[in-house]
Formats: structure tokens, C-alpha cells, sequence
């Protein structure tokens, strides 16, 4: 079978536009896998604006978690938050005020939930309804068990129960009952009492 002249141009074109199609094919598939592949420790989750109530058995508010920027990553299963306060309600000092505040500038809650690390501006305030005073410790840089609220940190921390005042390097303690707060080193005071 001999072919003509014009049979070998339609032979032709038709070969160039297959290869045409499979190069253009190529090309796109190669373009979609690198637009879908996500780096690593990638965000799969951002709120602006986070607010979570969590309730006690009887239905009345018990924390109340406010967080500026909430950022979720997919990799390590990691919660970044900017500004968070955390807000504690107990029985005894009711439900309009409440009876703990913890603001950070920065924390991160890791995989299991269990660790929580707060940096930055960490502030914990008490509000003992008895005395009708505060207490607060004012440091950076503090690690939260949030199963046992077991606590620590090594870096210069403040405890100020007004008008007196702890200050040392590292503190630990349990922010529940029992309570207890340890300075570790370099502890100083001021005590001071109020005239009634």
C-alpha cells in the first residue's frame, strides 16, 4: 500500500497533534501536584475571634477561652493561639466574676491536649472571695499539665498578693485544691500589712 502525498500531511498532523496532547497533558498533570501539596507545618484551620463557653455538670458557665487568633496544624496535631485568656468560674466566688484569670500573649496546646505552654506576658490572677483580695503571678514562659493544673516555669516570676510581693527565678505549684506555689531560687519579699 503506497500513500500519497496528502495522506502522509493527515498522517502527520494527526501524529503531531497526538504528541502535542500528551505533552499538554503532562504539563497540567505536573502543575496539579505541586499546587495541592501542602508544607510542612501547614495551618489546616484558622479562626479570628474564638470564643469556647465550657459548662459545669449542673449547666452554669465554667471556663470561658477568648483567643485573638486561633491556628491549628495538621502535621503535629498543634494549637497556636495569640492572646489567649482563659476564664475560670467556681461555686465559690460565683458566676459574675471569675475566681481565675490567665492571659498569655502567646500559647501553644499540644498534641494530646494534656500540655499547655503559655509565653509571653503570662499573668494568673486569683480572686479569693473570703479576704476580698487578688493574688498574681506575673511571669513568661509557663507549662501547663491541664490534666493534673500542675505548673512550671524557670523563669523569673512575681507573686503579688497586695501590698506584699514574692519575686525568684522558677516557680511550680497546683492551681487547684490543694493549691501550693513554690519559688525555686533567689527568693525576696516584701510584706506588708494594711491598716483596717
Amino acid at each position: 500500500m503506497i500513500l500519497t502525498l496528502q495522506e502522509h500531511r493527515s498522517f502527520i498532523y494527526v501524529a503531531m497533534l497526538a504528541l502535542l496532547s500528551w505533552l499538554l497533558v503532562n504539563m497540567f498533570e505536573l502543575q496539579e501536584t505541586h499546587l495541592y501539596e501542602a508544607p510542612a507545618h501547614s495551618a489546616d484551620f484558622y479562626s479570628k475571634g474564638y470564643v469556647k463557653w465550657t459548662m459545669n455538670h449542673l449547666g452554669q458557665l465554667h471556663e470561658k477561652l477568648e483567643v485573638a487568633e486561633l491556628i491549628h496544624y495538621s502535621d503535629d496535631l498543634s494549637t497556636k493561639m495569640i492572646q489567649p485568656r482563659l476564664s475560670i468560674y467556681t461555686e465559690d466566688v460565683g458566676l459574675a466574676l471569675a475566681s481565675w484569670q490567665i492571659t498569655a500573649q502567646q500559647a501553644m496546646l499540644y498534641k494530646t491536649g494534656k500540655e499547655l505552654l503559655l509565653k509571653d506576658d503570662v499573668h494568673i490572677i486569683k480572686t479569693d472571695t473570703a479576704s476580698k483580695t487578688q493574688f498574681r503571678i506575673d511571669t513568661t514562659n509557663v507549662k501547663i499539665n491541664t490534666t493534673t493544673h500542675y505548673f512550671e516555669t524557670s523563669e523569673f516570676a512575681k507573686l503579688t498578693r497586695y501590698p506584699s510581693q514574692l519575686t525568684g527565678m522558677g516557680m511550680h505549684g497546683r492551681l487547684v485544691q490543694p493549691m501550693t506555689l513554690e519559688l525555686l531560687s533567689n527568693v525576696k519579699g516584701i510584706y506588708e500589712t494594711t491598716n483596717h
